[in-house]
């Protein structure tokens, strides 16, 4: 898999989140700089759960020492191979994963379900609105002032929807955003599932692949049915869906 991934991953959902949001404004704007360039979205391996890090020494420590130890920290960093990164610590890294409690989506979906009287539209309507408060505003705050501008007056722009807002014509415009809240609806619509402790990564880290990789594989039989069907699959661009090791070598051969 490093040897596939040239050994980078999407930098953290949150980041690419605010990315998208800025690049949109940029676009908006009529602006363009390097930032909106798609290598944004890819970071080395360690990145994936930290983005950025800091070094303290003591007080008396020489400039050139602090520079050569930055220097060196930064190489290894960014050398460091999902492989390395799972056997730090003796492996704690994975073992914690292993751990991890179960996300409790299943109470979620049917507490969500019975709101919305299995109204699928409402379900994903309360999706984008609990994800615009926790996703999209923080990123819309951080704008410079002249960018906002153009995100709320874009939005002011677009016709109401039967909730008298314009969330759907904005989701459609923040790719893994509209994704995120798809996915979670469709979650939803199967409020009888047990919680598994690898949903949470299934759900939380699908969204972003399924809008800007190449191809998205899984061997997973809930995914595959309920997320990534033909005529039935979430994607904002032309990602390729592998339903096996062996689709994923052809698809690979015919490039």
């Amino acid at each position: 898999m490093e040897e596939l991934s040239l050994n980078v991953t999407f930098a953290q959902e949150r980041e690419i989140h605010n990315w998208e949001l800025e690049c949109f404004a940029k676009r908006l704007a009529k602006q363009e700089d390097d930032r909106c360039s798609p290598k944004m979205l890819y970071v080395s391996a360690v990145a994936y759960l930290a983005s950025a890090f800091t070094l303290s020494f003591p007080p008396d420590t020489p400039a050139h020492i602090i520079e050569q130890m930055g220097d060196a920290a930064l190489e290894r960093m960014n050398t460091l191979t999902l492989t390395q990164l799972l056997t730090l610590r003796k492996g704690q890294i994975r073992s914690h994963l292993a751990n991890l409690p179960n996300t409790p989506y299943q109470q979620k979906a049917q507490e969500l379900q019975a709101f919305a009287k299995k109204d699928r539209e409402k379900v994903l309507r309360v999706e984008q609105e609990t994800i615009f408060r926790n996703n999209v505003m923080p990123g819309l705050r951080a704008l410079p002032v002249p960018l906002k501008v153009e995100v709320i007056n874009y939005a002011r722009q677009q016709p109401k929807d039967k909730y008298d807002g314009s969330l759907g014509a904005l989701f459609k415009e923040l790719p893994s955003l509209h994704n995120y809240a798809e996915v979670m609806a469709r979650a939803s619509d199967d409020p009888n599932r047990k919680d598994k402790a690898n949903d949470f990564f299934d759900l939380e880290m699908m969204p972003v692949p399924l809008a800007y990789a190449h191809t998205f594989i899984t061997l997973d039989k809930w995914m595959r049915s309920r997320f990534l069907e033909p005529g039935n699959f979430i994607r904002r661009n032309d990602c390729k869906f592998c339903a096996s090791y062996a689709e994923l070598e052809n698809w690979l051969d015919a490039l």
